[in-house]
């Protein structure tokens, strides 16, 4: 504490010397005190000297009331910083136990730029006079970044990598369109998003396969294509959201699926690893027809709107095997057999 009193003693005498005092000022070897302000000949404050239990601070005020600089030291650390007369551009650096910065501002207090460093890595940072546009990079143990704003504050492009992988996005001058490129250690990925908020489209790679989607203006109809370690699938779904046609293959088999606009209308196609079937469904969900094929036969069965059964193999068996088709009509009334040996149908005449 007696250093810093005897160093501000003669910060003190120097500063009086210099203030122009008449041949009679008086000169003082020392001057102990916490606290020293000196004025300027019209009585306002010019320079402030200050100790505190951890430091000490000097400010130095212009003659015009907004201009000063100031230095400060504590425990941490130190600064230092000048105002211009205009008080807004204004400058600085500053230091602490992690690291240290150093500023600048322009004289309309918009544009500026700050550096910055710490025990983690360090940053740049610049702004542009609308106060809008502007330029940064930083860095850290596990990578860095790098972005940039427009002069509409909205658009940007912004890159950035880690230890994991890194990513470029870009972005509109409405806000919201956008596009963007991503990369890990398990894939990658590109994506492309209207104005709207909601069209676009995705791209993306992992270990296993890949996918690729696109999106509608309302984001309800979309196209998805998938590709993984046992197969893949493609699907479409409709304005309304709804599914409307899927292909999806594994390693037992595959399957086509077409769906109606209306709730109930559609057509299945599918194949496995003990055979396939085919199903066609009508609008009112009744009215449907099915072919099934296994590795010990096939067989038809066909229903009407009314739901009762129009063909259908009679035994559930394979034809080859003995079995009959029957066709029937609307009542259910049997109108006709095919494949039926003659004595079941003489057994089942007399039965009747």
């Amino acid at each position: 504490m007696n250093r810093l009193n005897a160093v501000l003693a003669v910060v003190a005498c120097m500063l009086v010397a210099g203030c122009g005092a008449s041949k009679n000022e008086l000169v003082f070897g020392e001057i102990t005190c916490t606290k020293l302000t000196v004025v300027s000949p019209d009585g306002k404050k010019a320079i402030v000297l200050t100790v505190g239990e951890h430091g000490g601070q000097v400010k130095i005020h212009g003659k015009d009331g907004t201009s000063g600089a100031m230095m400060n030291i504590g425990e941490h650390g130190g600064s230092v910083g000048v105002i211009g007369r205009d008080g807004k551009s204004a400058s600085g650096t500053g230091i602490n136990e992690s690291g240290g910065h150093v500023f600048g501002i322009g004289k309309k207090g918009t544009s500026g730029f700050l550096i910055g460093i710490g025990e983690d890595g360090g940053q740049a940072t610049f702004h542009g006079k609308d106060g809008k546009s502007g330029f940064a990079i930083g860095s850290n143990e596990n990578g860095g970044q790098i972005g940039i704003i427009g002069k509409d504050g909205d658009s940007m492009i912004d890159m950035f990598v880690d230890e994991h992988g890194g990513r470029v996005e870009v972005i509109g001058k409405d806000g919201k369109s956008m596009s963007g490129i991503g990369i890990d250690e398990y894939g990658g990925i590109v994506g492309v998003m209207g104005k709207d908020e909601k069209s676009g489209s995705i791209v993306g790679v992992t270990e296993h396969g890949g996918h690729v989607q696109v999106y509608g203006k309302q984001r309800r109809s979309r196209s998805i294509m998938f590709i993984g370690e046992h197969g893949g699938h493609v699907e479409v779904y409709g304005k309304d959201g709804r599914p409307s046609s899927g292909i999806g293959v594994d390693e037992h088999g595959g399957r086509i699926e077409v769906i109606g606009k209306d709730e109930f209308s559609r057509s299945l196609m599918g194949i496995g690893a003990h055979g396939g079937r085919v199903d066609i469904i009508s609008k009112d969900g009744k009215s449907t027809c099915s072919i099934v094929i296994t590795e010990r036969g096939g067989n038809i069965v066909a229903f009407g709107k009314d739901g009762r059964i129009l063909i259908s193999n009679k035994h559930g068996e394979s034809v080859i095997h003995g079995g009959s088709v029957i066709t029937t009509n609307k009542d259910g009334t049997v109108t006709g057999r095919i494949g039926a040996e003659r004595k079941a149908i003489e057994d089942e005449s007399t039965s009747d």
